[in-house]
Formats: C-alpha cells, sequence, structure tokens
C-alpha cells in the first residue's frame, strides 16, 4: 500500500481549512437619511447589514481606504467633509467566533455638492412709505434650509420653513440694500451670500388740488375740482368732502352742478 507523503496531506488539510472559514456574505453599506442632494457639513446616517451570521458586535466604517469610526451599533451618524466631491462609504464587520471579520462591505457612494448661492428678489423694489415690502431668498433644491438676512447690517433669521422676510410697514430708513444667505437645518452651514438688491423707499408724494372758477363763486354755476400727481403714472384718485373717510366720487376731476 503506497502511503501519502505528509507534505500532501498538510496542503490537504489547510484546503479543507480554508473551505471551512471562508468569509461570510460581503456587507452592505446604505444611506438610511437623509436623501440627496448632500452638502459639506450635511449629518448622514449610514447603516452597515451581514446578512450571514447575527452575533456580529463591533463595525468599523471608512471613508475611501480611510477608517473613521469604530462602534458596537451598525447604524451611524456622520458629519461630510466640508469639501465638495465623490467620496466612498464601506464597512465591515467583527465578531468572537470564526469567522471572526467580514469581508469589506459594497460601498455606498455619496457625492458632496458645493453649496449654491442664492438669488434674492425683493417685490416691489420701489416702494412709498406704508407699503409693504417682501424679500423672497431662494436655494434650488429648497428641502433643509433655513435662512438669514443682512438687514441694513442687522442679521435676522426668518420664520422656520420660511424664505421669505416682509417688510410690514416700510419707511425711509427701510431704504438700503439687503442680501440673504440660506443655512443647513443640521449641520448650521452657511451657503455663499446672495446677489444684493437695493430698496428704495420714498415718502408718498402730495396731491395738488385746483378750483375752477377761482373764488368767489355764485350759487347755480358749476365748480370743477381737480387733483393731480406728478410723479409716476397709474394712479387712481377719491374724493372725500369734510372729515368723512368715505369717498364721494372716484377719478381725478369731479364737478359740482349749481352750487349752493
Amino acid at each position: 500500500m503506497e502511503l501519502t507523503p505528509i507534505w500532501l496531506l498538510i496542503v490537504l488539510c489547510l484546503y479543507s481549512y480554508s473551505g471551512h472559514a471562508a468569509d461570510p456574505t460581503i456587507p452592505t453599506s446604505a444611506i438610511v437619511s437623509p436623501q440627496p442632494p448632500f452638502y459639506p457639513g450635511d449629518e448622514v446616517t449610514l447603516r452597515c447589514d451581514i446578512t450571514e451570521y447575527t452575533d456580529w458586535y463591533w463595525y468599523t466604517w471608512y471613508r475611501d481606504k480611510y477608517s473613521i469610526q469604530n462602534r458596537g451599533s451598525r447604524a451611524i451618524n456622520i458629519s461630510l467633509p466640508d469639501r465638495a466631491g465623490q467620496y466612498q462609504y464601506t464597512c465591515e464587520g467583527r465578531r468572537g467566533t470564526r469567522p471572526t471579520t467580514s469581508q469589506r462591505s459594497t460601498p455606498a457612494s455619496i457625492i458632496v455638492t458645493a453649496f449654491p448661492m442664492p438669488t434674492l428678489t425683493v417685490q416691489p423694489s420701489h416702494v412709498f412709505t406704508g407699503e409693504t415690502v417682501t424679500l423672497t431668498c431662494a436655494i434650488q433644491p429648497s428641502i433643509g434650509w433655513t435662512y438669514q438676512w443682512d438687514i441694513l447690517g442687522s442679521i435676522r433669521t426668518s420664520e422656520p420653513n420660511s424664505n421669505t422676510f416682509t417688510i410690514s410697514r416700510a419707511t425711509v430708513s427701510d431704504q438700503g440694500e439687503y442680501w440673504c444667505s440660506g443655512v443647513r437645518k443640521r449641520s448650521r452651514k452657511s451657503s455663499p451670500f446672495s446677489n444684493t438688491v437695493q430698496l428704495t423707499v420714498e415718502a408718498l408724494p402730495l396731491a395738488t388740488l385746483t378750483v375752477e372758477p377761482q373764488s368767489p363763486v355764485f350759487t347755480g354755476e358749476n365748480v370743477t375740482l381737480k387733483c393731480v400727481i406728478e410723479s409716476l403714472s397709474g394712479w387712481t384718485y377719491k374724493w372725500y368732502r369734510g372729515s368723512s373717510r368715505t369717498p364721494v366720487s372716484e377719478g381725478n376731476t369731479f364737478t359740482i352742478r349749481g352750487v349752493s
């Protein structure tokens, strides 16, 4: 009977051991929340899923080839880099018995987009005292932002979930330059400043009232009153008598026939 060489038995033994200790299923790394787009400093939740075995007690996470976090939970919260670019996140698990370490997971690819520049609009841009002005700060896409405003050198924050700032009764002191920026709700990092808009506020023009014929006027005559505002166009006119605030007529002329 021919004996099997000892070296062949060692090779067969090693081969059998290697097959028994094969690495488990490749893990999957997944982005749980939020949904893209992603911006510098955003907080993201990642999860490492390993379907084979259930006693994984430790997880190591990598960004590209560098280890970034070790923890006992398969889900982690991370802050994205401050620089725009594409990053690959992978994970691996560890357990107490063979196989003690999983393979490296398939990568979760995250594209970090540079902050967009907001667009600021004002409506209307030329107003008179007492009118309402609305400033609108627009960032696309609009999810995940709050807004702050430079109001004549004073920084103010808009109401939650609102990208508008309203000046209810404009005065001449509200005149000047305005800009805005977006602030990420979770990371509190700010976008670049928007374009600057100029708000012009003017005092209301005075109406000029003329009467024809000039006084004195005799009973029975017709009298024509005329109201004129020289600046701008598009005015409508209302007429009032005495202290009453109820208009008696409209149009820029008002005729009293057969005065008494």
